[in-house]
């Protein structure tokens, strides 16, 4: 991402168009007074900032004091220490036109000075520059006439990650605050930010690296040397607490599935200040297994990890990020809308603590929690409030998740303080999970997403909370069938299926919070939801996640500190197992496959649907025999295959109902069209095909390939035929083939009716089309479809007309040549 280059649109679009092509094409437009706008006013003139290098914006290709340049570059535009990077500086633009036909002027330059730490305006720059889409790419031209007239469109129609005020990660609307952004962390009067390259999870001079004991730094990193020493000490740590009568939580499989998993993300995006693109977020992830002093073992899987989602977090769109804490109100305060990366070691329990009892059987005395925080009384604690007021878990990332609530006892998208992601910054400008963002937008940029439902029977691994239990991603309607899916999850967001073992969910729904004293109900989407379902009281150092736990004589040991590494040999060979997959064609089913240990005899059994045969087996065995057995030695792909077996003719019946009569039937080929033809009787109508079909088209064509049976449906044709429901009880009557517009009605619970016209009247049905009304100051009206809105009277022994007289609903009185208002 040295420069810009020009590239056909439909590449964003067509069928190799990918998220990152979509992010590398999109732009921030950031005002020069975006940060301090406490003290400023928007200026109306901006920098083009690169939506994956958010910290860097689109400058001249020339030295600082140059006048004029011709191309582009992307330098950086902020950093903690600007004098680490070459010629930081960026250009100031200004737009004129409209959005669709707009000119980009590059007003003015900043470029770096030494003296001043900081990038200032550059005098000998020129404005006559305007921006340039040619045949020589993205150029800078001496003249507006030159310019290319630009279409500035929003990036949400390729990608939702607007935060839309209402939806339900801003449910009260709150609009974009205008607070000046928080100036840098600092410890002892010095920025307390360090670059990758100085990261304390470095080697081998990272403080944290260097202090870990080297046999277990043999499983760092993913390299196959590095898996296998992994995968050997799990396997020790098993048979370890096997032989003490415990057991890991979950099978090896899922924390050597997750460990892979955590290795493979990296930063594709600068969207916090130290990140480097390539750089992995979770640089190393190992097991330990220490014993407290009764002996007792702790293993944990330890991630190290430099806390960054690796991709854009569009933190500049929450509407109110957390302010500084410096001052005692909101309004007073710079918030956080830069994030920086962080070294942690998070220990994740492996050993299998149990289920807490009750919420409050597991203690957070030694821990503090959100309700002991904000002192609200143990009768009212509950899974929201009785949780950590800091982490609760790591996602897969190896970003922090804090619970749904933030330290004001509300959920964290009421305040608008979170991003379409469900992450933003705190005031040490860590970057933390509080929702689901895939929940939220239902794809997108986010840590799950669609495709990774695809192929599998589960939700995807997510995270860990610090209990230990695994955290998987939300169930999706489109995937209805997945494992577990018809269990339902407890007030934790947890439950237990099918041999999973207990587990979250991110999931969502309805609450309510309070804004400023007004009530504001939306749809949460719970990453977790706080309090802890596993039980906690038993782990050493919980939910400690420094690195400082380093040089801590008691924890050091859980996260491996030199001289820590525990040693076992415990026998950990076993038989080994094969897995026999077993596949079926249309026209059957087979039977056989599993896990088998080596040497076993296997039965393969093929049965064929009906209309169907077994024609032999293919994969990893071949012949006919049904069933087959085999002896396992090695994994196997078996694929039993089949063939249709049609008669020659097939028979379709047809009948019909009272009120009319069908065609069609009799005996024909396989593949064979046949027409179906239904004929309603004198006062009755076709209602439509049951039976092998369905639907009304008549004629209806259909194939022939089985027997059929088919019924025809009649109705009896009577005055209401062609009413239409238009919800709530209310009904219309009106066929314009006919003329016919009898108008809208009320049918209440008895056979009553309420007319927009005639107000209350009893219908009772005479023939087909006929109608008698029974009107209370009327008596009886006789009318038919083709009749009305001439109404017989009974009483008058004369016709009457129904209409609107001086627009009001009123009859006309042919005995008496006079209009009568209707009551």
């Amino acid at each position: 991402m040295s420069g810009l280059e020009v590239v056909s649109t439909s590449s964003l679009t067509d069928n190799s168009a990918t998220y990152g092509k979509v992010l590398r094409a999109m732009f921030q437009l950031q005002d020069l007074a975006i940060e301090s706008q406490a003290t400023q006013s928007l200026t109306g003139t901006y920098s083009i900032r690169p939506e994956l290098k958010i910290y860097y914006g689109i400058d001249a290709n020339a030295t600082a004091g140059s006048s004029t340049s011709t191309s582009f570059l992307i330098n950086r535009i902020k950093g903690v220490d600007l004098s680490d990077y070459s010629n930081p500086g960026y250009l100031v633009f200004t737009f004129s036109g409209t959005p669709s036909s707009a000119k980009a002027q590059a007003r003015a330059r900043y470029t770096y000075d030494s003296s001043s730490s900081s990038l200032v305006a550059d005098s000998s720059w020129s404005s006559s520059h305007w921006l340039k889409i040619g045949e020589n790419g993205v150029e800078l031209v001496g003249s507006e006439g030159e310019a290319t007239s630009l279409f500035l469109a929003s990036a949400d129609d390729l990608i939702d990650i607007s935060n839309v005020a209402g939806e339900s990660f801003n449910p009260a609307d709150i609009s974009w605050q205008t607070n000046s952004f928080a100036a840098w962390p600092e410890k002892d009067g010095a920025v307390d930010v360090n670059s990758i390259a100085d990261s304390q999870l470095n080697g081998p001079n990272g403080l944290a690296y260097k202090d870990i004991d080297e046999n277990y730094r043999t499983q760092f990193g993913s390299s196959v040397d590095a898996n296998a020493a992994a995968s050997e000490y799990l396997d020790q740590i098993e048979a370890a607490l096997t032989d003490a009568g415990l057991s890991l939580r979950y099978p090896k499989e899922l924390y050597l599935t997750v460990r892979e998993n955590m290795l493979s993300h990296t930063f594709s995006a600068v969207d916090e200040v130290n990140a480097e693109l390539g750089e992995s977020t979770v640089p190393f992830v190992y097991f330990t297994n220490a014993q407290d002093t009764d002996g007792v073992y702790h293993p944990f899987m330890v991630v190290g990890t430099r806390n960054g989602t690796g991709g854009p977090n569009f933190l500049l769109d929450v509407a109110r990020p957390p302010g500084d804490g410096a001052s005692g109100t909101y309004e007073d305060q710079t918030v956080t809308r830069d994030a920086i990366l962080s070294s942690a070691l998070f220990r994740i329990p492996l050993k299998d603590y149990g289920l807490a009892s009750s919420l409050a059987s597991n203690d957070l005395s030694s821990y503090n929690s959100l309700a002991a925080d904000a002192g609200v009384a143990s009768a009212d604690y509950d899974v929201y409030n009785y949780s950590s007021y800091s982490v609760s878990g790591l996602a897969v990332d190896g970003v922090k998740i804090y619970p749904s609530y933030n330290n004001t006892l509300v959920f964290a998208p009421v305040n608008a303080e979170i991003t379409t992601t469900g992450v933003h910054v705190g005031r040490g400008m860590g970057l933390h999970y509080h929702a689901d963002g895939h929940g939220f937008t239902g794809n997108g940029i986010n840590l799950y997403n669609i495709e990774d439902y695809e192929g599998h029977t589960h939700p995807p691994v997510i995270g860990f909370a610090m209990d230990g239990l695994a955290i998987y991603g939300k169930y999706e309607s489109n995937y209805s069938s997945m494992d577990g899916s018809s269990v339902a999850l407890d007030e934790y967001g947890s439950h237990d299926h099918d041999g999973y073992g207990h587990h979250y969910h991110a999931f969502a729904g309805d609450v309510s919070s309070d804004v400023k004293g007004v009530a504001v109900n939306f749809t949460q989407h719970f990453f977790m939801v706080g309090a802890y379902r596993g039980n906690i009281n038993n782990i050493p150092g919980f939910q400690d996640g420094g690195t400082n736990q380093l040089k801590d004589s008691e924890l050091g040991k859980y996260v491996g500190v030199k001289d820590s590494y525990v040693t076992t040999d415990f026998n950990t060979t076993t038989t080994a197992s094969f897995v026999i997959t077993v596949s079926d064609s249309t026209g059957g089913s087979v039977s056989g496959g599993g896990t088998y240990t080596s040497g076993s005899t296997v039965i393969l059994s093929a049965t064929a649907s009906s209309g169907y045969e077994f024609t032999g087996w293919s994969g990893g065995v071949s012949g006919t025999a049904n069933p087959l057995s085999i002896t396992v030695d090695g994994n196997l792909s078996v694929v039993a295959g089949f063939a249709e077996t049609l008669p020659d003719s097939y028979t379709v019946s047809v009948s019909s109902g009272t009120g009319g009569s069908v065609s069609g039937g009799g005996t024909y080929t396989s593949g064979s069209t046949v027409i179906l033809s239904a004929t309603a009787s004198s006062g009755y109508e076709f209602t439509g095909w049951s039976g092998g079909v369905s639907g009304t088209a008549n004629p209806l064509s259909i194939t022939v390939d089985g027997n059929l049976t088919v019924v025809a449906g009649f109705a009896e044709t009577n005055f209401w035929s062609a009413e239409v429901d238009n919800s709530n009880g209310w009904f219309t009557l009106s066929d314009f083939s006919t003329e016919f517009n009898f108008g809208n009605y009320f049918k209440s619970s008895t056979n009553w009716i309420y007319h927009e016209g005639m107000r209350w009247i009893y219908p009772v049905k005479d023939g087909s089309s006929a109608i008698w009304f029974y009107k209370e100051e009327r008596g009886w009206l006789y009318t038919t479809t083709s009749d009305f809105p001439f109404l017989y009277s009974d009483n008058a022994g004369n016709w009457i007309y129904y209409g609107l007289y001086n627009n009001v609903p009123s009859f006309y009185e042919y005995v008496t040549s006079s209009w009568v208002t209707i009551e």
